[in-house]
Parts: structure tokens; C-alpha cells; sequence
């Protein structure tokens, strides 16, 4: 005799498949998991293009440097400088509010190049954008 599986009755050691409870809980668990990756993306996405700013302003002071050893002195014009911080520098500087500037110090032979330049996706505490610095010193050899 064939015997039918009742549609309310207990559910027998023989029946497969999952119940409607099982299958929310593991869509949950599964939405929590994608919701983690796509914000792990957006992360990844704003630190790279923090260190493509680095990277920047690293090869703008490095143009300054050049400039520097190409004329044999640390004393560079401001207009020398406010040409490759406007972008008319074979790096295509680019960078967000950026700006350059030289200190020369007391013996006139060591520069401090300072690069600096706002993080768009990275806010202070009252929204304003964070000024971030590249710092580095040529001297005469």
C-alpha cells in the first residue's frame, strides 16, 4: 500500500529538502557576507587612490630635485615651482588642492621640499578634507 505524505503532518526521517526557515537564515548569512565585500571594495578603492597621490607628490618633489640639480643649486624661482604645481609637469601632477613649496636652510646648500594635498574621500571630524604631506630634503653634494 502506498502511504501519502500529509501536508501538516510531522515531518518524517525520510523527507528531503529545507524548510522556509532554513532558507531565510542562509540568504541572511549570505547578504551579510556580500554587504562585507562590497564594503571591503569601497576601502580598497579609496587606498588606492590615496597612494596614487602619494606617488604624485613623490614624483613632483622629485622633479623639484631635478630641477635643483640640473641649475647646481637649491635655489630654485617660485615660478620654477609653481609651474610643476600647476600641472605643466611631465607627471601631470593632478593632485586635489595641491601645492608645492622649498625651504632652503641657514647654509644655503639643503632644501626641504614639501608637497601637500587634500584626500577627497577622507574627512576630519568636522567634514572637512584631510591635508596630507610629502616631505623630503635635497642636499648640494
Amino acid at each position: 500500500m502506498i502511504r501519502r505524505a500529509s501536508m501538516l503532518g510531522p515531518r518524517s526521517a525520510s523527507q528531503n529538502g529545507f524548510t522556509l526557515i532554513e532558507v531565510l537564515v542562509s540568504l541572511g548569512l549570505f547578504s551579510v557576507g556580500v554587504i562585507g565585500f562590497i564594503a571591503l571594495q569601497a576601502s580598497a578603492s579609496n587606498l588606492t587612490e590615496s597612494a596614487d597621490n602619494v606617488t604624485r607628490a613623490a614624483l613632483l618633489a622629485n622633479e623639484v630635485v631635478a630641477k635643483m640639480q640640473a641649475a647646481g643649486t637649491v635655489n630654485v624661482s617660485v615660478s620654477d615651482i609653481d609651474d610643476l604645481a600647476n600641472g605643466s609637469s611631465p607627471s601631470n601632477l593632478d593632485l586635489p588642492g595641491g601645492a608645492v613649496t622649498s625651504t632652503l636652510d641657514a647654509s644655503g646648500t639643503t632644501a626641504k621640499i614639501l608637497v601637500t594635498w587634500n584626500e577627497p574621500q577622507r574627512l576630519n571630524a568636522d567634514h572637512t578634507r584631510i591635508t596630507s604631506r610629502y616631505e623630503t630634503v635635497y642636499a648640494l653634494p
